[in-house]
Order: structure tokens, then sequence, then C-alpha cells
């Protein structure tokens, strides 16, 4: 597999995964986690244009496990959209500055 395939792969198969209000929950609640999240997409990126295939695999492999940890401890938490209400403002303004 060529890197862009690795990578729209990686994320169709999150995507099937992912619960909405996740990103907010992390960032109201596990902002270690949020941040993590993020510098792995800067990783992703820079694996990306200078890496091996072997390396971007490695760095999409931690993208893969921390989403899925996320994705576990939000579901398990049982979070409501309205427990996400301020949390989601409070993301979306700083995506927009972002």
């Amino acid at each position: 597999m060529n890197k862009i395939s690795l990578i729209k792969e990686t994320l169709r198969l999150l995507n099937e995964r992912y619960p909405q209000g996740l990103y907010e929950y992390l960032y109201a609640r596990r902002r270690a986690e949020y941040e993590k999240i993020f510098a792995l997409v800067e990783e992703i990126d820079r694996v990306y244009k200078v890496g091996t295939v072997g390396e971007l695999k490695a760095v999409l492999r931690d993208y893969w496990k921390l989403h899925v940890r996320c994705i576990d401890e939000f579901n398990e938490e049982a979070v409501s959209d309205t427990d996400l209400t301020e949390a989601r403002r409070e993301y979306e303004e700083e995506r927009l500055q972002a």
C-alpha cells in the first residue's frame, strides 16, 4: 500500500467507529489525549512528506490505538449531547482560531 492509501484507509475505518461529540468530549474532559491526537496528526503530516511507508504505518497505528481507546472511554461514560454544549462552543472557537 502507498502512503495516501494507508491514510485514507485508516481514516475510513475510524470514521465507521467515530461517535459524534468525541473531540468535544476529549477537549473538555481528556485534554491530554486531545492534544496527543493533534500532535499525531502533525507527525502523520511530517512522516507522509519525508518518512518511509513503515514509519507512516507506525504513526498511524499510534493514531488508531489512541482513537480506539478514546472512543471506548467516551462510550463507557455515556456522554450526552447536553453534557458537551459548552465544550462544543469552546472547541469550535479554538478550531476557528487555529
